[in-house]
């Protein structure tokens, strides 16, 4: 059984007080549970001055970097965000079961939600409920392994070069796959070349003989296949020659039917979420499952069960027969193009609500813009809603039938006059536009019935 003095000397802590059984950590002082170790990051808000609220809510320990007078054990460090990290790979390290990492420009959670909804099928199945991805929430998803569970899936995200192989030697997953690469987030990067090599050190850094998953389909394939030549490598697509692909492919407006073929066999999949792009996100989700221990069974009953991800075009069917495809999550020129081309194919009057798409290069930025508005009205699209500076370009490029607005304020004040009974909305944008206000307050007026 881990303790705390145990976990202090794997770490290099020193520690003070009780010797108690480590059960766990939180970052929160506000949710912490009972005898959990607190540990006082100093994010936006310095955890150290929350050290005295933890233990009033039970905390059993304090990991610190600075301060005195602590009343309960505490380990001191020098750096608590890296502790955390360390703590989380000390309490993976106990458990013997298949970790599942998966990265990506896009589509990480989709492969993570389905391929989850695979594995309960059979296994005791550890996932996020939330989007906890980065130096800080993984660690807490590790946080929650028990000796319950049979498998993990995991969620990879970066922020800079180098975090995914932190990540990974973190987590240490036994499975590991890279949905795509696209130009999301290049301003963090300087090239698209740069993210996939970012994304690539998630099978650099597995251990030998792990398993890692290739997109036969993404230009970088090749790449990968280099990094993870340790590996067993096994390759995936829609309809390319590879290890995981799909024959006999129905696009539906709500659904998707086809013939997935794998190493074992082979099973007809109905797959109730739109678009070649969930297609492949499934491929991938039954290659990882497959991989963990499930069944062709289990894959064909996990994904007929499967529910879009939260805000990730997430249909909404609401009064007055108004659609909403509420795809605010966030937002990149490939995965806005995927949307509009969904929302083309809806009957009758639509409209996109369209916000800035962040992080992009500064060359071309306003023609990526442009080229969305350009598409919209090509797919037929009547209405193009535009809040942000950079959305002012796909207004222009969309001509009549578009309207820009200053900000979110205006664009809401005036949601009432833009909406009609029997509409298709897409709402979308970057996170720093924050268009789930609008795709709430396209609900509202829908169930207001006004």
């Amino acid at each position: 059984m881990l303790t705390l003095a145990k976990m202090a000397k794997a770490i290099g802590a020193s520690y003070q007080g009780e010797d108690l059984p480590f059960q766990g950590f939180s970052i929160d002082s506000r949710t912490v549970q009972p005898g959990e170790c607190f540990v006082a990051i100093q994010a936006a808000r310095d955890g150290h001055d929350f050290i005295q609220d933890a233990i009033a809510k039970g905390a059993g320990a304090v990991v610190y970097s600075t301060g005195r007078g602590i009343s309960a054990p505490c380990l001191q460090v020098e750096n608590t965000e890296w502790a955390l990290g360390a703590l989380a790979q000390v309490w993976r390290s106990q458990f013997s079961i298949p970790i599942i990492a998966i990265t990506g420009s896009s589509g990480k959670t989709t492969v993570k939600t389905l391929t989850a909804a695979i594995l309960r099928q059979k296994f005791k199945t550890l996932m996020a409920s939330r989007n906890l991805n980065n130096h800080l929430g993984l660690p807490l998803v590790l946080g929650e392994l028990h000796e319950g569970h049979e498998v993990a899936v995991l969620e990879l995200g970066a922020r800079l070069p180098g975090e995914i192989g932190y990540l990974t030697k973190i987590a240490k997953p036994t499975i590991a796959l890279v949905t795509l690469v696209n130009p999301c987030h290049i301003a963090r990067f300087g090239t698209v070349e740069a993210i996939a090599k970012t994304k690539g050190e998630l099978f650099e850094n597995l251990a030998p003989g792990s398993v890692a998953l290739i997109n036969q389909e993404d230009i970088y394939n090749d790449v990968w296949k280099k990094m993870a030549s340790h590996c067993q490598v096994l390759t995936f697509s829609v309809d390319l020659p590879s290890d995981f692909y799909v024959r006999d492919l129905h696009l539906e407006l709500h659904a998707s039917r086809f013939e997935l073929i794998t190493p074992v066999g082979s099973i007809l999949i109905r797959l109730p979420l739109s678009g070649r792009h969930n297609v492949q996100n499934a491929v991938a989700a039954s290659a990882l499952a497959l991989q963990a221990g499930a069944s062709l069974t289990d894959i064909q009953t996990g994904l007929a069960e499967a529910v879009a991800a939260e805000r990730r075009l997430q249909l909404k069917v609401l009064p007055q027969e108004v659609k909403l495809l509420d795809d605010s999550y966030n937002a990149s020129p490939t995965t806005m193009s995927i949307a509009l081309e969904i929302l083309a194919q809806y009957p009758g009057e639509k409209a996109f609500f369209m916000g800035d798409m962040g992080e992009l290069s500064p060359d071309n930025v306003e023609a990526l813009h442009a080229s969305m508005g350009e598409k919209a009205k090509q797919l037929g699209i009547q209405h193009l809603y535009c809040v942000g500076p950079l959305s002012a370009n796909a207004c222009q490029a969309f001509g009549r039938g578009a309207e820009f607005f200053e900000s979110q304020a205006h664009l809401l004040e005036r949601l009432p006059k833009l909406l009609s009974k029997s509409m298709t909305c897409l709402v979308k944008g970057s996170r720093s536009s924050k268009m789930e206000q609008v795709a709430d307050a396209i609900v509202a007026w829908a169930e207001e019935g006004k």
